[in-house]
């Protein structure tokens, strides 16, 4: 069955406050990725989340990036990466599970935006992506198995 998952930010502080609480943390190498599977009881901006989107939250620290444009274009690159994923794995069941996602993007110092690229964003995030999606698969198996 092909669901129709489309990408929307997550929005307000709160919001991310508490998708941070219920969320299953995972740490790669310049990433920090937070999920919160459906259902839960989060909501954005006071309403009810919508099933057929996944609610991404970006989030670069001024800590590890000086400059606002550098930020900027991390958080662009990163943008573009989860909507290309998403588009992809429209009918993997493990993704079509996720109600938030939360990534954070730590690495080395960045002085200049034309540092990065959108390949060097896209290969990580797909690989952490992918990564957590059979971590997931591998466990619901598990766990269909035993029971």
């Amino acid at each position: 069955m092909k669901h129709n998952l489309n990408y929307s930010p997550l929005k307000g502080f709160n919001s991310f406050k508490k998708a941070y609480e219920l969320a299953k943390k995972y740490r790669f190498d310049n990433l920090f990725i937070a999920i919160c599977n459906k259902p839960t009881n989060l909501l954005i901006k006071g309403k009810e989340p919508n099933p057929n989107k996944i609610y991404v939250g970006i989030s670069v620290p001024k800590k590890s990036f000086k400059k606002a444009v550098v930020r900027n274009r991390i958080k662009r690159l990163i943008r573009v990466s989860m909507r290309n994923f998403i588009r992809l794995n429209q009918s993997n069941e493990q993704l079509i599970g996720m109600q938030a996602i939360l990534i954070t993007w730590h690495g080395q110092q960045i002085n200049n935006p034309r540092q990065i690229k959108l390949s060097d964003v896209e290969t990580q995030i797909y690989k952490a992506l992918e990564n957590i999606l059979n971590k997931k698969k591998k466990i619901e198996t598990n766990t269909s198995i035993i029971d």
